[in-house]
């Protein structure tokens, strides 16, 4: 087979066989955009309403590579309950996989708006496999199934703090209830997250954030630090293990609109044909 297919070919046999025998929850690095989704204790905690969208095209120009679509909406009920929705369309190589989250959290209140919260998840996923993609030199591989689903019913885990400058959270993904059929596997996800923000100049504050991921067989973490500037501005660089160098801008608009874009320089091993990853997020919060 000519040489020029090859790599294409391989990354999206790559990526297909990651989502069929070992389900990944997506990436994302817009964390104020999506933190519901990784952490049901984080729905309608620190705004009364909020909804978010966000678009992720990873590893642009790369055959194959994931592109994901993530829409959340999260409500405060008495300052005690939190209750969260989550919708996830994802394409990776042949396959197709909606996701879709119902979160539900209990808001401990401690003095000086400190909260710590515990949240859980039903999570629904359909998985859809499908071999659209041929080589013009080849024909189709017929140990290549044309086409395969299966439904999964899984439970989430989460908890969270928060005071005025800190948010924390702790959360297992993916402990599976229900299964359709034992062609495609899960496995439970964990996920952390740490942001501070302080006063650094008048009107101004310091931001550093960090996120870490694992299926207790691949481990990664993203590394942010970021300026704030009067609560309209916010900018930061960082950098995610063995994968991409970050950058993120996000403003916020007549104080409940945001809108933000993160480039992703990669720096792995598809840094030679991948031209970065672009996210792109817009968001409405109403305060408490």
């Amino acid at each position: 087979m000519n040489t020029y297919f090859m790599k294409p070919l391989l990354v999206i046999f790559i990526l297909s066989s990651s989502a069929v025998f070992g389900q990944q929850e997506p990436l994302s690095g817009m964390y104020w955009n999506n933190y519901s989704y990784f952490n049901p204790a984080m729905s309608g905690v620190v705004y009364k309403y909020e909804a978010n969208a966000s678009w992720r095209n990873q590893w642009d120009k790369v055959n194959g590579a994931p592109n994901t679509l993530f829409l959340n909406y999260g409500m405060n009920l008495a300052d005690k309950h939190g209750l969260g929705s989550n919708y996830v369309y994802e394409t990776i190589g042949f396959s197709r996989i909606n996701r879709a989250k119902v979160n539900y959290n209990y808001q401990l209140k401690f003095k000086e708006d400190r909260k710590l919260v515990f949240g859980t998840a039903l999570s629904f996923n359909h998985i859809q496999w499908v071999h659209e993609w041929i080589t013009p030199t080849s024909t189709i591989d017929p140990s290549i199934p044309s086409q395969s689903q299966q439904l999964n019913l899984n439970l989430d885990l989460g908890l969270a703090y928060y005071s005025k400058n800190l948010t924390a959270g702790l959360s297992a993904t993916q402990f599976p209830v229900y299964r359709s059929s034992g062609n495609f596997k899960t496995a439970p996800h964990f996920f952390g997250n740490f942001r501070f923000e302080g006063p650094i100049l008048p009107s101004s504050e310091i931001v550093l954030e960090t996120k870490f991921r694992t299926d207790l067989i691949k481990y990664s973490q993203d590394f942010n630090l970021g300026f704030n500037f009067r609560k309209i501005l916010e900018i930061s660089v960082g950098y995610r293990t063995s994968d991409a160098i970050l950058f993120n801008l996000t403003g916020i608009i007549a104080k409940n609109y945001r809108i933000g874009y993160q480039y992703e320089f990669t720096v792995n091993k598809l840094s030679s044909i991948s031209r970065g990853t672009h996210e792109i997020a817009i968001g409405l919060h109403i305060p408490n």
